[in-house]
């Protein structure tokens, strides 16, 4: 079974090599010095309009129109983007991962070329006359006359770095409110979630470098249905607090405390206790972790699941263009040997637009495992391989794996034993776009899927048109089929959006209709229509407000969706 499913990770090879040999083009290799310009701008998301995400950073901060994002999702790896729109403080992503859904607050980065760092202008000074030159010298108040400067040299080339433990306190973050109200007539029912929520993260806190970080939600949900089943709750879940040092150019030790995500190795998830990482010379990262893992769920209940983990990621030189990790991470639950787990990932990210990112997660079984055999299972894996020819088109690849593993914490929710032995499911999926005039942008994705009892695919094509109807519009017309499981359909839709630099407005119609497999050929249609008005606000001061609805209607029957959501970065 391992050795059919290797297949992934030969295509992610066999995708490295191809990007590796293609002409490279482009400048001539970077001296060390040089390459230290290179560096990785660090951003956030602010606000999500469609395919595209806003960030806060923008022109200020050296970011141009053209250049590649990478996003770092909750589950592990990068999702890539390229910058269509930059203005003074913040800037506009296309993404370029169909499927992916981005959310305010998601973290990521770019690369500022060294080229782009303006350097510092040389003035021409005056030559002093012959005679004159001594008491020039002798009257200078100057101590520093500046030996060592080269021209070309950045103005402050020679400026001493200042540490982090001599930074001023300084603290940033979030706070955001989302009011969710769903009506369905179908049973007469209602339901309202209420979220409230943030995160905090203060720099050098106690005077010595060091880093605390905070982020929490509380939920209400509220159901009403016409019996007795009614439902309400209230949750609080933390969801990280932790405390930190080093991780820096000066100090290369990275220790965490707390709650907090994995930093060497996201994959691992989540973890109650402590981690310390380090870094080499060259660029190199190692490190090791120990403590609980809470439990994936609403509440995040913690404690009965211990876990020990190592990681150790090599990248090419300092640019970090080409890495490549390796982790494992041994749990027991409720003292009893639960997973064994091994992630290996693979990044080939060069600046000619080639974009390789791979990720496997191979889970080891022993004899007490009984349902699975005894050896290496290959439960996840996921290729990703594009190329961006400019900003123009863009050209890609997606193969994933997915299978469940055996587990003692309920973390999934487990079929029948019979179907759990080889329960997966496959996915492959190709996928383009290109701009064929300055305003208009043509798309096409297809793929098929394969579990362990069907198979089937998808398809969509669609074209965008910039300011068709008016300045800073976008008109798109989109058609899809779908062959699934339970119920193949097949639409259209269309949409028109209008977006600025504080905000926009879209509106958009879809129309399906499903063919529900099971049924007779009397009563297997589902037509459905889908509407949804969206508005959005982004303020340079750090505000954004969305207002949504959204509307389906099925024959006779119809539900309704109204969404507030409410975020204040600061």
């Amino acid at each position: 079974m391992l050795k059919s499913r290797l297949v992934l990770l030969f295509v992610a090879g066999a995708s490295c090599a191809t990007a590796w040999g293609a002409p490279q083009g482009g400048p001539p290799a970077q001296t060390p010095a040089e390459e230290e310009g290179n560096e990785l701008l660090e951003l956030r998301v602010t606000h999500v309009r469609g395919t595209s995400v806003v960030v806060d950073r923008g022109a200020n901060d050296l970011v141009r129109v053209g250049d590649r994002v990478f996003f770092r999702p909750r589950e592990g790896g990068l999702q890539p983007g390229v910058v269509t729109q930059a203005d003074e403080r913040t800037a506009v992503v296309e993404l370029q991962t169909t499927g992916f859904e981005a959310a305010p607050g998601l973290r990521g980065f770019v690369r500022i070329p060294n080229a782009r760092v303006p350097a510092a202008p040389v003035r021409a000074r005056r030559k002093p006359r012959a005679n004159a030159v001594g008491e020039a010298l002798a009257d200078s108040k100057w101590s520093n006359a500046d030996e060592d400067y080269r021209q070309g040299q950045p103005l402050l080339a020679r400026v001493r770095p200042v540490r982090p433990e001599e930074r001023p306190s300084e603290y940033s973050g979030r706070w955001y409110t989302t009011v969710d109200q769903i009506r369905s007539t179908e049973d007469d029912r209602t339901d309202a979630f209420y979220r409230v929520g943030g995160g905090l993260k203060i720099e050098n806190f106690s005077g010595r470098g060091d880093r605390v970080q905070i982020d929490g939600e509380l939920n209400y949900r509220n159901t009403d249905v016409p019996d007795d089943d009614d439902q309400r709750a209230t949750r609080f879940r933390l969801d990280r607090f932790s405390y930190s040092w080093g991780g820096t150019r000066f100090d290369p030790t990275r220790v965490e405390l707390g709650r907090f995500l994995h930093n060497g190795m996201p994959e691992f998830g989540v973890l109650d206790g402590a981690e310390w990482t380090t870094r080499t010379g060259g660029g190199d990262r190692f490190g090791v972790a120990l403590g609980f893992l809470p439990e994936p769920d609403l509440d995040y209940e913690t404690g009965r699941d211990f876990a020990l983990s190592a990681f150790y990621r090599w990248v090419q030189d300092e640019s970090e263009r080409l890495s490549a990790s390796v982790g494992f991470q041994k749990s027991w639950h409720d003292s009893n040997a639960d997973r064994d787990l091994a992630v290996l990932n693979l990044s080939y990210l060069p600046d000619d637009g080639w974009s390789v990112i791979s990720s496997a997660w191979i889970d080891i079984y022993t004899g007490s495992d009984g349902l699975k055999d005894r050896g290496p299972e290959l439960t996840q894996a996921l290729v990703n391989v594009s190329r961006s020819l400019g900003t123009d088109t863009l050209v890609g690849l997606r193969v994933s794996h997915v299978a469940l593993p055996q587990l003692q914490r309920q973390e999934f929710v487990v079929p029948q034993p019979l179907d759990f032995v080889d329960a997966h499911v496959d996915r492959a999926s190709v996928f383009a776009r290109t701009d064929l005039s300055p305003r208009t942008r043509v798309r096409a994705e297809a793929g098929m899927w394969s579990d362990e009892e069907d198979s089937g695919g998808n398809a969509e094509a669609g074209v965008e048109l910039s300011e068709l109807l008016f300045e800073g519009s976008l008109f798109g017309l989109a058609a899809f089929g779908v062959n699934g499981q339970f119920s193949d359909a097949i639409g259209g839709r269309g949409y028109l959006r209008d977006w600025g630099p504080s905000g926009g407005w879209s509106l958009e119609y879809e129309l399906a209709n499903n063919d529900l497999v099971g049924f007779t050929s009397q009563n297997d249609d589902l037509p459905q229509h889908r509407i949804r008005v969206q508005w959005d606000h982004v303020s340079i001061e750090g505000w954004s407000v969305r207002l949504s609805l959204d509307t389906q209607v099925w024959d006779s029957e119809y539900s309704v969706l109204g969404s507030l959501h409410v975020n204040r970065s600061f």
